[in-house]
């Protein structure tokens, strides 16, 4: 499954593609939303987890790059991972170059991912959005998903700064509700 937007040309993700993957999550800016210098080390495994996503599913988390071929970063849906508060479940994910952001990279991904769904993938989707990560909880909004307060939760792993723990869920209205 590919996808091309305006700007943007979305594809599965490919075994040299973990240099890329490597590159976004060593960055500072980008990995204080996720966790840390922790989310670098598990990039093989991440890469490994979105590929065997599209050969399983026909859908998952998109390589993401502008028309000239130049990687951007990644976006799409994934299943919520075991242990956490909203499994079982579907999320939208979405992670961009520090020097991208501001661009409305994420918004035309997510809009075209989100449009390009197979019709067997799940309906009901969320995104679960440390409380301080506040230019991603309006994006959240602005792709049509409403804040639930009532599954709100502190992400389990203590051993990542206190202040992303607290997790908001913002959940995808229908079709029909959706704001442009």
């Amino acid at each position: 499954m590919t996808i091309a937007s305006s700007r943007l040309a979305l594809r599965p993700w490919q075994v040299p593609d973990l240099d890329d993957l490597l590159a976004l999550n060593r960055d500072p800016r980008v990995s204080r939303w996720l966790g840390g210098s922790s989310l670098a080390d598990a990039s093989e495994t991440a890469l490994v987890r979105y590929r065997t996503q599209f050969q399983s599913n026909g859908y998952g988390v998109f390589h993401i790059s502008d028309r000239a071929g130049h990687f951007l970063g990644l976006a799409g849906v994934q299943p919520v991972r075991q242990g956490l508060p909203t499994f079982p479940g579907t999320e939208v994910v979405w992670r961009f170059r520090s020097d991208c952001w501001g661009r409305g990279y994420a918004f035309e991904a997510m809009t075209a991912i989100l449009a390009g769904m197979p019709s067997h993938a799940p309906k009901d989707l969320i995104a679960a959005i440390s409380r301080p990560n506040l230019r991603s909880a309006k994006l959240a909004e602005r792709l049509g998903f409403c804040h639930h307060p009532e599954d709100d939760y502190l992400y389990p792993d203590d051993g990542i700064d206190a202040v992303l723990r607290p997790h908001r869920v913002f959940r995808l209205r229908s079709n029909s509700q959706r704001a442009a």
